[in-house]
């Protein structure tokens, strides 16, 4: 993306930082900073630096001051593990160094580092730009409101032409930019994908490459920089995410539009790192093979399949032209299967499609020099007097107005597709597009994709022809659509700023309890008594409740923060049919009797505080218990969570999902080894360990041995204990203490992760509701954080987390069998005999990250669809 002076200016001073977490002192000579996906893994990866002194998995992304960086001669600067390392430079076969790569290579790189062009060491704040957290009433938000802000797109913006970027949208219309900032708001939002919930608004990442690369993106640089003095006038309480969707909303209104509410909230990216799994880039390739292996900067690259969210590289959903090219009903199953991918059914589709429509036009000639001279004669030319510099521009190629108002709220654009007869042309831009064969038509043109939702597939015909002679069902479902298409990336509405939210629409059902910890909370006391006592009868119950917790909560991801057990959706299809929660039905009902015993007591805390009882028995350390979760009565909260394997790679899958749940690489490791009563059948242990000597010598405690057994493992059979992962179990077999510590903060974390106060903020902070008798209550904050709540870190937070006991927790282990032989107790752990004492077992409820590996499958929300050159320029 190439910025004129006083964008780039603008950029660098306003919109270049965010929450995330410096690197410089890593290494010495690296300025930068490592971009964080959102609020819940920058204060992991926070955490994570001052604690372990490693920051978050990052697929092993370079920071973005690669080339600030210095190494002694001979060795070079490189990402391990999320970590900046030194290492020696290796040489080729030929004996070349790696300097010498080849050209392809070297494009690869710069197609991923185009970002240095925009972030430099030297433009970096040292602070964030925005900070959502502890500022005036709790949280930042503009002064005025976010309506304040909408005011002044409309009165500053919206109908002020500006001579770098003329408005397509002429008089007596225009001049009008609300089609341009309503497709800058589609563009930014629209990449969202509910396979890894990664894409969307929230980061603004539309501003970095990838992103700002791909050819459906050109011309957004412009629309970016006529919203540059509203970002300004507001600063760093106005994010860019979050202005990018108000200026859209404000440009809909202004037109008679519907906008049904707004979220407010969105934490702005650093740098564009978080897209590069979006595509293109070798990260994408690695886990999410599509097209070419090096998709070219700025080039179309088609063959892409889901978990991706498009079809192609280069464009954010479908093909305009369709696909096949000018083919209506491949097209519209194309649209249907990549609007899917972003969770959308044919209702919201064709609403979102056409209302969007409604507005503006898509355009622009002029790219290859003969099409300048046939189209664009007065290419100089800077004037908004005829002929228009819009003219001398060039973004898709694609020369279409949809209707004859294009700056109205209306249902023109459907009756127009109905009432008259189309034939294909190819446009002033080279591109195959429509225009009426009636010579009495109007001056509109359609796009294949808009042709294809009537000639293309009969329910979608069946929605378009109602909106056709319904204006009030399409007003209704188009708000409907624009909110989620907005703000589905945001997760519950616990994260939301503002008092503007709509009534809970029915995707966020989905999402499970989507209100404030409940209040007052049950006696926890008694309840974890019974737990106690059902572990002392039957200490099996150890590996059970604790794989139970780990199966409820597991599903939580940082993206897009969905999952988790608050809601308990572990007792309902889907999840509890998945190969990986294999027990659950049995480990549900040996709780059932404490459940009836405390029917105060929600399904969710009682798995969660009897996982937590069962490790703490098990040997690890004492850690906070965050009461006041909900039930739902159904397991959609689970949908599409499922554990995914990407590209047949185990260790690539387990790195990924740890960066997803917003885990240290220590935290995520650290929990493969949770005491499990499931002999894990896809990791196959060869160290002599069968079924039959698990059966009569397995303990279940909570320690190192899990790690020495990986060591002693075939390392052809456990082909994802390698690497970066082994690194993590080697520092764990050598300081049982530093596993047992990073498995308890893991823990918390995950328990807890899905409990919201606002966009940035965990409704558990400062929360430890007593559970044992002799306990009371006090604040406690998450692992390292500050008393004060600031959401800053204190640096000496190695020490074990301190919690008043009547009875001591760790002055014994217990110690049992498959055959659940009465308990015995062992004395406390002694590191130097921990080889000789603890057990071997594989962590089910942490399958994803010990077993199958996993990610998300298509989430089921319906069906739904995708378009390329969807509105404006």
């Amino acid at each position: 993306m190439k910025l004129s002076a006083l964008s780039l200016t603008a950029f660098l001073q306003i919109g270049s930082t965010s929450a995330g977490c410096p690197l410089a002192h890593l290494h010495e000579s690296a300025e930068g900073g490592v971009s964080i996906a959102n609020p819940h893994i920058a204060l992991a990866n926070q955490h994570s630096l001052q604690v372990h002194k490693t920051p978050l998995v990052h697929f092993k992304i370079p920071p973005k001051d690669r080339h600030h960086s210095s190494a002694a001669p001979g060795f070079e600067i490189v990402m391990e593990g999320g970590v900046l390392v030194e290492k020696k430079k290796k040489e080729n076969k030929d004996g070349k160094k790696n300097d010498d790569r080849d050209l392809q290579e070297l494009k690869q790189i710069k197609q991923e580092w185009d970002l240095l062009d925009i972030m430099s060491p030297e433009s970096t704040l040292d602070e964030p730009s925005y900070s959502n957290q502890n500022v005036g009433d709790g949280f930042a938000k503009p002064v005025g409101g976010y309506s304040a802000v909408r005011q002044d797109v409309i009165d500053m913006v919206l109908t002020s032409n500006q001579a770098f970027w003329p408005a397509d949208i002429l008089p007596p219309d225009g001049p009008n930019y609300s089609g341009l900032l309503i497709r800058l708001a589609w563009h930014c939002a629209g990449t969202y994908r509910t396979s890894d919930g990664r894409g969307g608004c929230d980061g603004a990442a539309i501003r970095f490459p990838p992103e700002s690369n791909w050819k459906d993106n050109k011309s957004l640089d412009e629309a970016m920089q006529l919203l540059i003095p509203i970002k300004e006038k507001h600063g760093d309480k106005l994010s860019w995410g979050d202005l990018i969707v108000i200026a859209a909303d404000a440009a809909i209104i202004s037109m008679g539009g519907p906008v049904i509410g707004f979220c407010g909230g969105r934490i702005d990216f650093q740098n564009g790192d978080q897209s590069l799994p979006l595509g293109p880039s070798s990260i994408q390739q690695q886990f999410m093979p599509c097209g070419p292996e090096q998709c070219p900067v700025g080039e179309v690259c088609p063959g892409c399949e889901s978990p991706l969210g498009t079809a192609a590289q280069g464009l954010m959903y479908v093909n305009a032209e369709g696909t096949p090219v000018g083919e209506f009903e491949g097209t519209a199953d194309n649209i249907r299967e990549v609007f899917a991918r972003m969770g959308f059914n044919d209702r919201m589709t064709v609403a979102a499609i056409g209302g969007g429509h409604a507005f503006g036009k898509c355009h622009g000639p002029c790219i290859e020099d003969e099409i300048i001279e046939t189209f664009c004669p007065d290419k100089d030319t800077n004037s908004y007097e005829p002929p228009y510099t819009w003219e001398q521009k060039y973004t898709s190629g694609l020369e279409v107005t949809w209707t004859t108002t294009p700056t109205s709220w209306d249902n023109e654009f459907f009756n127009n597709i109905l009432d008259f007869t189309w034939a294909n042309i190819t446009g002033p831009g080279g591109r195959l597009q429509w225009e009426p064969e009636e010579v009495t038509a109007p001056n509109i043109q359609m796009l294949t994709t808009d042709l294809a939702l009537v000639y293309g597939d009969a329910e979608y015909r069946m929605i378009s022809q109602e909106y056709a002679t319904n204006l009030n069902s399409l007003t209704a479902d188009f708000g409907t659509a624009w909110y989620q298409l907005m703000t589905r990336d945001t997760g519950n509405r616990q994260r939301c700023l503002g008092d503007e939210l709509p009534p809970i629409q029915p995707w966020e059902l989905a999402m499970g309890p989507l209100g404030p910890l409940t209040t007052p909370k049950p006696d926890y006391i008694p309840v974890r008594s019974a737990i106690q006592k059902s572990i002392d009868e039957k200490p099996s119950n150890i590996a059970a409740f604790a794989t139970l917790a780990s199966q409820c909560a597991t599903t939580f991801r940082s993206t897009d923060y969905l999952g988790g057990c608050n809601g308990a959706a572990i007792r309902y299809s889907p999840s509890i049919d998945w190969p990986t929660n294999t027990g659950a039905v049995d480990y549900l009902k040996l709780l059932e009797p404490i459940k009836d015993e405390f029917s105060e007591v929600s399904w969710s805390d009682l798995i969660v505080l009897a996982g937590q009882t069962a490790i703490e028995a098990a040997g690890g350390y004492p850690m906070p218990f965050c009461g006041g979760r909900s039930d739902s009565d159904k397991g959609d909260k689970s949908i599409g969570l499922e554990p995914r394997i990407y590209n047949n790679n185990k260790y690539d899958s387990i790195m990924y999902d740890i960066t997803n749940k917003g885990l240290s690489l220590a935290e995520g490791v650290a929990l493969m080894a949770t005491p499990d009563p499931i002999i894990a059948e896809l990791v196959n242990l060869e160290a002599g360990v069968t079924a039959s000597t698990r059966a009569n010598k397995s303990t279940y405690t909570l320690s190192n041995q899990f790690f020495v057994r990986m060591n002693e493992t075939d390392e052809d059979v456990m082909e994802w204990y390698k690497g970066d992962i082994a690194d993590i179990g080697e520092q764990f077999i050598n300081d049982n203490d530093y596993f047992l510590e990073q498995y308890s903060k893991a823990y918390t974390y995950l328990m807890t992760a899905d409990l919201f106060d606002g966009p940035t903020k965990n409704a558990c902070q400062k929360v430890d509701d007593p559970t044992i008798q002799g306990d009371t209550p006090k604040p406690t904050d998450p692992p390292g954080l500050d008393d004060d709540g600031d959401d800053t870190y204190d640096d000496d937070v190695s020490e074990p987390i301190e919690r008043q006991t009547a009875t001591p927790t760790k002055t014994g282990i217990y110690v049992f069998s498959y055959d659940d032989s009465d308990a015995t107790t062992t004395p406390p752990i002694d590191d130097s005999a921990a080889n000789n004492n603890h057990a071997t077992s594989l962590s089910s409820a942490f399958a994803a990250i010990v077993a199958v590996v996993w990610m998300i499958v298509a989430r089921v929300m319906g069906d739904m669809y995708g378009n390329d050159e969807d509105v404006n320029r």
